[in-house]
Parts: C-alpha cells; sequence; structure tokens
C-alpha cells in the first residue's frame, strides 16, 4: 500500500515575501496559524545556556524584522539554539556527526543556510533603475 502524501500548502506570508501573494487566490482560502506573525517572539527560556541565548538574540534580530518567525517556529528555534551551545561547548573530536545532521536541518528549517535563503526573496525597497540596459534579463 502507498501513502500519498498531501501537498503542503505555502504559508501567506512566505507569498508575500516572493512577490507572489495574489488576494483572489491565497486570501480566499483563509489563513493558517503559521500565516499570523508574533508581534514579539517570546524571550528565550532561562534553563537556556548563556550561548544559546545570545543566538537565540541574534537569530531573532535577524529573522524578525522580515516576519519570517512565527508562533510555530517557537520550537524549532529552541532546538537550534539548545544544539549551538550544546556545539559550542563540547570539544570537536566529541561532537557525533549525527549532531551536525541535526544542526544543518534546523539551519534549513529557519533559513539559515544559502540554500534556504535562495528559497526566500526579500524586497529590498530599492526601486529598479528603469535605464539599465541590463534589467530585462
Amino acid at each position: 500500500m502507498t501513502s500519498v502524501m498531501p501537498n503542503i500548502r505555502k504559508p501567506n506570508a512566505i507569498h508575500k515575501v516572493n512577490g507572489t501573494y495574489r488576494p483572489d487566490r491565497h486570501g480566499a482560502h483563509g489563513t493558517t496559524l503559521d500565516d499570523q506573525g508574533l508581534p514579539s517572539l517570546p524571550p528565550p527560556p532561562t534553563w537556556l545556556h548563556p550561548i544559546g541565548i545570545m543566538e537565540w538574540m541574534r537569530v531573532v534580530e535577524i529573522l524578525e524584522p522580515f516576519n519570517l518567525l512565527k508562533a510555530t517556529d517557537y520550537g524549532i528555534l529552541l532546538g537550534y539554539c539548545t544544539l549551538f551551545a550544546h556545539m559550542a561547548v563540547t570539544d570537536a573530536d566529541e561532537v557525533k556527526t549525527t549532531l551536525f545532521a541535526q544542526f544543518r536541518g534546523y539551519c534549513n528549517d529557519l533559513g539559515l543556510t544559502p540554500v534556504a535563503r535562495s528559497k526566500v526573496h526579500i524586497e529590498s525597497g530599492k526601486k529598479a533603475d528603469d535605464d539599465n540596459p541590463y534589467n530585462a534579463f
């Protein structure tokens, strides 16, 4: 028996960031919890290692202005920062390959790798120079 995976709907926020959001196409389907950005992310838990707290603040400062952190990302961010702190205080010889694989997964989930960033287009706010003949390319 083969199972069919459903097509996972891309959140409206990603469509907006990519410039592909259309109210007639995406707005009629309603929103999901993931479409609602938090006004501000809750602070990191007090039990998190200080290195993890510093990484938490750094990542939030990078991602929050672009409304890329959602309520559902709290656990992913927590896992990322916990693993980051663990790897930072552990000798390099003792860090297992599986930890690097988990860390890479968290980085991809949060858009912190070059490949993940290439999938999200964030407009810089600058208008294209109409006199530039290379704009057509």
